[in-house]
Order: C-alpha cells, then sequence, then structure tokens
C-alpha cells in the first residue's frame, strides 16, 4: 500500500512538472508558482535537510533518501538541491518506485525471523489460541455439569453454608482452577511470555 501511495504522489507531481521543465527549456520565462514547484524562487536554492527538501517537492522523505543513494544530483552535503533534483527524479520514477534488492532481502528476513519464532513458541497463532478456548470452555461446562448435577447434591445434602463453601471449593473451583492453570502448556505447549498474532 506504501509504495501505491508513493506512486500515485509521484506521477501527480511528474504531471504536473513536465510542462514546467518543458517551458523552462525552451527558455521561456517561469511564474513564481512553478518556480515554487521546481523547488525555490530562484535557482539555487537549497533545502538544508532530505526533510525539507521533501516537503517542498511534495514527495516522501523515503523516495528522496532511495534518489540519493542512487547517485542522483543535487545532493552536496547535508543541503539538498531541489531543481537540480527534480528533473532527475522525473526520469527516474519507476526505479524510485520499484523495490530495491535491500527491501527484498529485508523481507526475506523478516519472513525467517517471523518462521524460527513460531517454532520457538514465541508466539502463538491466533486460530490456536480460539481452538484452546473453545476447548477449554468445553472441559469446564463438562466439570460444572458433572459435579453440580450429578456429584454434588447428595453431598450437600443437610450440610450448612460454611461446609457447602467448602465443598465447592475442593470439588468445583479447584478443578477448574487447575484446568485454567495448566491446559495452556498441555494444549499447545505455549511459554508464558508468548504473543498472540494473527494467522500468516
Amino acid at each position: 500500500m506504501a509504495d501505491n501511495k508513493q506512486k500515485q504522489l509521484l506521477a501527480e507531481h511528474v504531471r504536473r512538472l513536465r510542462p514546467i521543465l518543458a517551458k523552462a527549456k525552451a527558455g521561456k520565462r517561469l511564474s513564481g508558482e512553478e518556480e515554487e514547484l521546481l523547488g525555490g524562487a530562484g535557482p539555487g536554492k537549497a533545502c538544508d535537510s532530505i526533510g525539507a527538501a521533501a516537503a517542498r517537492m511534495n514527495l516522501t522523505v523515503g523516495v528522496v533518501r532511495k534518489a540519493k543513494r542512487m547517485g542522483a544530483p543535487g545532493f552536496k552535503g547535508s543541503r539538498v538541491y531541489p531543481e537540480l533534483l527534480q528533473p532527475w527524479i522525473a526520469e527516474n520514477l519507476d526505479r524510485l518506485t520499484d523495490k530495491t534488492k535491500d527491501q527484498i532481502e529485508e523481507e526475506r528476513l523478516r519472513g525467517l525471523k517471523w518462521d524460527n519464532d513460531l517454532k520457538d513458541r514465541l508466539y502463538v497463532k491466533r486460530g490456536e489460541v480460539e481452538a484452546w478456548i473453545t476447548d477449554l470452555a468445553e472441559k469446564i461446562k463438562n466439570v460444572l455439569r458433572k459435579k453440580l448435577r450429578n456429584e454434588l447434591p447428595p453431598k450437600l445434602e443437610g450440610l450448612r453454608a460454611a461446609e457447602i463453601s467448602a465443598k465447592m471449593e475442593g470439588e468445583v473451583i479447584g478443578p477448574i482452577c487447575r484446568l485454567l492453570r495448566f491446559e495452556p502448556e498441555a494444549q499447545s505447549g505455549t511459554r508464558g511470555n508468548s504473543s498472540v498474532q494473527e494467522d500468516k
């Protein structure tokens, strides 16, 4: 999505820039607005930083930095001369918006790291978590049904409130807490510091 947005911004800027460049090459006088679009009110006007140059040319900082790495004219020390840079950008639009080998390699390494992190159980896929929660809910429901409907009623008959509370603690609450505590590791082998991530 970022690449498409950059392409749209650059395409629009180049569309506005081309007739002005043609006018300048023909020796015709440029208006103040046209000079500003070319990067300043006068020839040779510099920007003190890549960020300032990008803002003046209506480009992203990433595009200007990439132009610098590719050896574009208009960079002198920390200063950027938009008037020298913009014609080069207009001629190299496709190269500026294509992914570089470094970007492709970075994405490949990020994918490998993701795969390794999954193997090390640093992340848990959302589908696994949802399946575990569903399974756990079913087990808790079975415990409650078994204890409250079948086992406890005869045991609780005739007991006082304190005695009923103690029975509930040992025979209902205890088993459910044990399920909540131990079931994650038994079910998926996850660690306590694992993070939940969307399935890829």
